[in-house]
């Protein structure tokens, strides 16, 4: 089951929280800890790490090292002290896992809140004239707050033009977030956030132009290192594999370390959408048991949203097929842990650019590796190599400036569009004035992975890990060169050398991927009826974010041939799922309404 949290920090000594003790026991945390200006309420499966001389609190799974890796069960005498004498920063420096750490200023007088890199341990908050309140659910502090959410439009229309950025500011008023590796200083009326980890620090060591051997050994030792280490945790790992590359590397790491799992692949009656062949490849050659699971139209209700303890729409509907069928397997197996490869094309820096060329041709030097760059990246985009130059050059006048996100717009009006100044800001998307344009779209896909890592049914039953998004993974794959990840023409390729020895050929040169793009179009068919009383009587065609005459239009007539449209009507039903959700008086749920 979910392992959740509220934490109250009074901004004077002695004020109590009396008000939360009964609000706890409704929502299944029990009191752990009252001080002088700290209150902690915990579900009974969290991780929980407390110094009460010091006011300290470690909330969450932490690790140390990768070679090998110490599970970290309870701090020392020494490491209460670091944690404290660097006000946190030694939680960053030290470990790694998901977690978010309370670190008091001995005086009262502030707090800091630290969020570990991955994203893995949630940390929304809301600030009140005499408290702050923390929580891994944002419906928890509503309810903790004792007052009703309103939306935040406009944030909710940046949200939908721009799916891949998550800003602090959520579209729920009132309710923000601690974005992954991030530090909030909260003092009396006022908060402040600034870096605690920066990706920019990796990204810089990537100029030292690394041994593509040691890159290869350290990738591979750092990834099966982290992936045992969060299998430590279970007795029996359920792993989602589609037969790519990215979930297959954490099988095979899976398999390198010896731990209980089994794997489980959907499909669908679509080509595009059926990978069982290379998902039984992998089975077989790693000796491992596989599962296969149809999607299911049945399993999905278009009116539910997977995101309603969430302040943002970022689950899709599509998704509840697949978690359906995830609980029921883990449920037969006994199964206590998720895992998925989610993040490897981010972490892995899978980019259908010419931005690896422009960073050699800026850092490297060297005239024969730049030509042989020159052929990798045309290769990789099917472009003439002397289209691959001159996109170079043009990214090369883009040093140092922030990576431009497309814009989501189908169906909307296009009034809001234009009132929009522009993307929420992200403090990964800020890069120094010298950063080369291709580690500056590494560090934003890193940023736009973060929406598509929650909001999934399963994460109610059992903990859902993603072991690609691990802080050693991420920091290493950011030291290492853009064009390196594509040398020989292919996308993630020192990767694919890596795991090499431990997967079948054909998926270590497998260049295809799956899509879930014809079970949505599926979906869309058979629920087009319900899809059009959602939308064009539902809560975004009244304040005008939708532009219901075209979506009307297209609704009379869908066009199969149009996947795009597809998926950006799919897009708008997940959001007004959503809000309806979060119209609902008491929108705090349990367990129970997840779990089928």
């Amino acid at each position: 089951m979910r392992a959740d949290y509220l934490v109250a920090w009074s901004f004077a000594a002695g004020r109590g929280h009396d008000d939360l003790n009964r609000l706890g026991g409704n929502l299944g945390l029990g009191l752990v800890h009252q001080g002088r200006q700290l209150s902690l309420f915990a579900s009974p499966g969290q991780v929980l790490q407390l110094d009460p001389d010091s006011g300290l609190l470690v909330i969450g799974r932490l690790f140390k090292g990768t070679n090998p890796v110490q599970i970290i069960d309870r701090f020392s005498a020494g490491e209460w002290q670091r944690l404290s004498s660097t006000r946190g920063e030694a939680l960053i420096e030290d470990f790694w896992g998901a977690y978010v750490g309370f670190v008091p200023d001995g005086e009262g007088g502030s707090l800091q809140a630290i969020r570990d890199p991955s994203g893995q341990c949630p940390c929304f908050y809301r600030l009140e004239p005499d408290r702050i309140l923390f929580s891994s659910r944002a419906d928890i502090l509503e309810a903790a707050s004792g007052h009703k959410a309103d939306i935040d439009w406009e944030a909710l229309a940046a949200h939908i033009v721009w799916p891949m950025v998550r800003a602090q500011q959520t579209p729920v008023s009132q309710i923000h977030e601690i974005l992954p590796g991030m530090r909030l200083t909260a003092q009396r009326g006022n908060v402040s956030s600034s870096l605690a980890w920066s990706p920019w620090k990796f990204t810089r060591q990537a100029r030292s132009l690394p041994s593509r051997e040691e890159a290869v050994a350290t990738l591979r030792r750092r990834i099966i290192a982290c992936t045992d280490a969060w299998a430590s945790e279970a007795r029996h790992t359920l792993l989602a594999v589609s037969g790519g590359l990215d979930s297959s590397i954490v099988a095979a790491a899976l398999a390198a370390s010896g731990r209980s799992f089994t794997c489980l692949t959907l499909y669908t009656g679509q080509a595009a959408g059926d990978e069982r062949p290379y998902a039984w490849q992998l089975a077989r050659h790693l000796g491992v048991e596989l599962k296969e699971e149809p999607e299911r139209v049945d399993f999905v209700d278009l009116a539910r949203s997977e995101a309603r303890h969430l302040p943002r729409p970022i689950s899709r509907a599509f998704a509840q097929s697949g978690d359906r069928a995830h609980q029921e397997l883990a449920a037969r197996l006994g199964a206590d842990q998720f895992m998925t490869g989610g993040g490897g094309d981010n972490v892995f820096c899978f980019l259908h650019s010419v931005a690896p060329l422009a960073d050699r041709l800026i850092v490297a030097g060297s005239r024969l590796g730049s030509l042989q760059t020159l052929m990798d990246v045309a290769r990789l985009n099917e472009v003439s190599v002397l289209t691959a130059l001159s996109g170079a050059r043009s990214k090369i006048r883009q040093v140092g400036q922030p990576h431009r996100w497309p814009m989501r717009t189908g169906f909307l009006s296009r009034d809001l569009v234009r009132s929009l100044a522009g993307p929420p800001s992200h403090p990964w998307l800020s890069p120094p004035g010298d950063e080369v344009p291709g580690k500056i779209m590494h560090t934003a896909w890193l940023a736009g992975i973060q929406n598509h890592l929650e909001g999934f049914g399963r994460e109610w039953l059992h903990p859902l890990r993603a072991p690609l998004m691990a802080q050693p993974v991420v920091e290493h794959c950011l030291t290492i060169p853009s064009w390196m990840w594509c040398s020989g023409g292919q996308d993630r390729v020192l990767a694919r050398e890596a795991f090499a020895d431990l997967l079948p050929p054909a998926i270590v040169t497998r260049r295809s991927k799956g899509t879930p793009t014809g079970f949505a179009m599926q979906l869309f068919e058979a629920n087009l009826p319900a899809i059009r009383a959602l939308l064009l009587e539902g809560m975004l065609a009244g304040q005008g974010i939708v532009d219901r005459y075209a979506l009307e239009a297209f609704l009379a007539r869908p066009d199969p041939r149009d996947v795009v449209a597809y998926m950006e009507i799919m897009a708008l039903v997940d959001v007004e799922a959503w809000l309806r959700a979060w119209a609902m008086p008491s929108p705090h749920i349990s367990r129970r309404d997840h779990v089928p």
